[in-house]
């Protein structure tokens, strides 16, 4: 069972993440320029864990080159899901995009009983289940037009970001938390900007920090607040247990989707 600490992380990480779904969806689609705008939010991102790392400190404990071998992976998957994500969220309505994105949990699931030999369980195998059909079903109650680019993007992106949280939860207690946060955010938006983004990199930055100015300080905390809480909880619950938890920001997401994002 998950301890009521670890449950309080999780949802409030559900609603953080949910928060930033909905607000980057309405941003993104008015972006020319989405490859900068994911750079820009992740180095927004990577300053407030910076401020995370400076307040609460912590140490480095059992460094290995598997440790950092893992962490490095976690950074190429999250460029991966960044890079992916975003055209995901100017392609489809946010809670369309949840649908394809159910793959994440259950790669999380699978992946952190065979590799990090997490305890399988009736009730978490039931509960994870649950909750992903929960997702589905009130994410298709919400028609809308799906074509083959955006569905192999958005499986691509879930499938990158399983592949974090598997990371995330074996290298993260190693660092200290606003080390790890400011890796986890600044590395990936190197990766974009030196190896995907076209040329006129930072043309591209300044025009798009000019288009969307004091919006992207409050969606990169969105994000960041979330991925905070996640650290936290992994360090005190199993990643089966938590990332089904987490992924019932689906359901708040779509709702909203649904509602304000007509």
């Amino acid at each position: 069972m998950i301890s009521s600490t670890a449950f309080l992380f999780a949802i409030l990480t559900a609603i953080s993440w949910s928060a930033y779904a909905l607000v980057a969806r309405t941003l993104i689609v008015k972006s020319d320029r989405p490859l900068a705008f994911a750079v820009l939010v992740n180095c927004f991102a990577s300053f407030f864990g910076l401020l995370v790392l400076v307040a609460e400190g912590g140490v480095f404990t059992g460094i290995t080159v598997v440790v950092i071998l893992v962490t490095f992976l976690s950074t190429v998957f999250s460029g991966v899901f960044e890079g992916l994500q975003i055209f995901v969220r100017k392609m489809l309505e946010a809670s369309r995009s949840t649908v394809l994105s159910q793959l994440a949990p259950l790669v999380t699931f699978v992946g952190a009983v065979i590799i990090l030999g997490e305890h399988l369980t009736l009730f978490k195998s039931a509960g994870t289940g649950l909750i992903i059909v929960g997702n589905l079903v009130a994410a298709y109650r919400h028609g809308g037009a799906l074509n083959r680019r955006s569905i192999f993007f958005a499986l691509g992106a879930a499938a990158a970001l399983g592949g974090v949280y598997i990371a995330d939860k074996f290298a993260a207690p190693h660092y200290p938390i606003g080390f790890y946060m400011v890796l986890s955010y600044f590395l990936p938006a190197l990766y974009i900007f030196l190896f995907v983004m076209p040329q006129e990199k930072i043309h591209q930055v300044v025009l798009e920090f000019r288009a969307t100015t004091w919006r992207l300080p409050i969606l990169a905390f969105m994000g960041i607040f979330g991925y905070y809480l996640l650290l936290k909880t992994f360090r005190i619950a199993e990643a089966s247990s938590v990332i089904p938890i987490v992924y019932s920001s689906t359901i708040l997401t779509t709702i909203g989707g649904i509602i304000f994002l007509k």
